[in-house]
């Protein structure tokens, strides 16, 4: 694939059964979402094994990296208008 095509900002893949989406980095925070198998994300930002990620639609909210597939290193990612 031609380097032009690609975003730049990291990306991960649901691959438990079902996922929770949660208001912010920790399990005491309030479930948003719950996503299906195979829900992709575009990674925003990181805490700890909490990863901020959007769908860029509807979903957006924090993941963790136990339920994900994909870039799980602290990602330097930049910050976008659009998100």
């Amino acid at each position: 694939i031609s380097r032009s095509l690609l975003s730049g900002r990291p990306a991960v893949v649901v691959v438990s059964e079902k996922a929770n989406v949660r208001e912010g980095p920790g399990t005491g925070y309030d479930t948003l979402w719950v996503v299906d198998k195979e829900y992709s994300f575009k990674v925003l930002e990181a805490q700890g094994n909490w990863l901020k990620v959007s769908d860029g639609v509807k979903v957006s909210g924090w993941i963790h990296t136990s339920v994900i597939w994909g870039f799980i290193d602290q990602p330097v990612v930049e910050k976008s208008p659009v998100y």
